[in-house]
């Protein structure tokens, strides 16, 4: 029988760092023919110190021995062969492997479009607005895996690496990962990291880090009304936040006031007065935009004040004919007015007339006669508040 040569041992790929020895197996059963090797499709000679192959092995072992490797003069695709013992028989060739010599790529840069990021400056975005960067590591075999990173938590969607042939050094690659990302107001300030993980790294990785300027225009927030009503003579602190970048200046209105009313963050009453009741809005600009307008109203109580009461402090009406008591008040809320007419000596008993602020009189009778006065009251913050006027004596007269 005619036993053929077949390999007992195909090549496998192999990865490398430069000035390393590597073997390439490669064993024959029922060898007959020499043994060759082939390097991109090229025969390669024995040349001592650097390729060491046995042609005629007893035992059938082709592999080949290459000493201190190079990836100018290594690195590429690998054939073991064994030419053909007699006619009968073809050439046997080994499937093609890899051999590759490692490259450590440059550390990895930060572009956007195409110009360069320094590490540590800021990338400044607006917020909401797509954008796309990219991460390249240049000049390495095999080419580098780009991860990208947003406060230590790896970035996994949008992002696209592709390699490509580096057109400086040959047999090296440029690893690029495009980022497409739209960042939002909450990564302000966060730092963007891409990582290059590669072999031939004295490290494991090397990376670059930038951090995020996201610019976004202004959204206010107003602070500083009270739960309880606002009472004359306490002190309020009205206060409009801007969550902004760049930092946004504030604009106070007030209803009534014609123009600006005020450009600080806050407004401080100290004492606060009835005059400075009103709507209040602030509203917040910066380069970026302008925050809509928030409202605030300001209802400053105090309690009533008589202003006057008439006629006073007596006045003389004839029997049967007709007469009023006018009295005039102010207070916040709006105050309710009695009033009321002294009936009996001891205890001394007030009974209402009215509940209007004018009391009318038709029609006079004896059983006027006598001392009235005016209370207006209101209540604040569940306290009731009353105050009473002078007393004004009606004098009726005739038959």
């Amino acid at each position: 029988a005619l036993f053929l040569q077949v390999f007992d041992t195909l090549p496998q790929d192999r990865e490398v760092n430069p000035g390393e020895l590597i073997v390439i197996p490669c064993k024959v059963r029922n060898r007959k023919g020499e043994c060759a090797w082939l390097k991109d499709g090229v025969v390669v000679g024995k040349i001592p110190g650097k390729y060491t192959f046995n042609r005629e092995p007893d035992d059938g072992d082709c592999g080949i021995t290459i000493t201190n490797t190079q990836l100018e003069d290594d690195d590429g695709l690998w054939q073991c062969q064994v030419t053909q013992a007699s006619l009968q028989e073809l050439t046997l060739t080994s499937p093609e492997v890899k051999l590759t010599v490692r490259e450590a790529p440059y550390p990895p840069i930060i572009e956007d479009t195409t110009i360069q990021i320094v590490q540590g400056d800021p990338f400044t975005a607006r917020a909401n607005e797509p954008k796309r960067l990219h991460c390249l590591a240049r000049k390495g075999n095999p080419p580098a895996t780009l991860k990208w990173f947003l406060n230590d938590i790896e970035v996994t969607t949008n992002v696209n690496q592709t390699n490509v042939r580096d057109l400086e050094k040959r047999k090296t690659w440029q690893a690029v990962s495009a980022l497409d990302m739209t960042f939002t107001k909450e990564d302000n300030h966060k730092m963007l990291k891409c990582v290059a993980i590669h072999d031939a790294y004295d490290t494991k990785a090397k990376d670059i880090t930038v951090q995020l300027e996201i610019l976004y225009p202004p959204e206010i927030s107003l602070e500083g009304k009270p739960k309880e009503e606002i009472i004359e003579g306490m002190s309020l602190i009205l206060r409009c936040r801007a969550d902004a970048n760049p930092k946004a200046n504030i604009i106070w209105r007030k209803s009534g006031h014609s123009g600006i009313y005020d450009i600080k963050d806050h407004i401080e009453f100290n004492p606060i007065r009835r005059t400075d009741s009103g709507i209040y809005s602030c509203s917040a600009k910066n380069d970026i935009g302008q925050s809509q307008e928030m409202e605030i109203t300001v209802d400053v109580r105090y309690k009533p004040k008589i202003n006057r009461v008439y006629p006073s402090p007596r006045t003389t009406v004839s029997l049967y004919q007709s007469t009023r008591l006018v009295c005039e008040a102010e207070g916040n809320p709006a105050p309710k007015y009695s009033w009321l007419q002294r009936i009996g000596g001891d205890p001394v008993i007030w009974q209402e007339r009215t509940n209007n602020a004018t009391f009318y009189i038709h029609n006079v009778t004896y059983t006027y006669q006598g001392i009235y006065l005016c209370q207006a009251s209101n209540t604040i913050n569940g306290i009731f508040n009353t105050l009473k006027s002078e007393e004004i004596f009606l004098d009726v007269t005739g038959q």
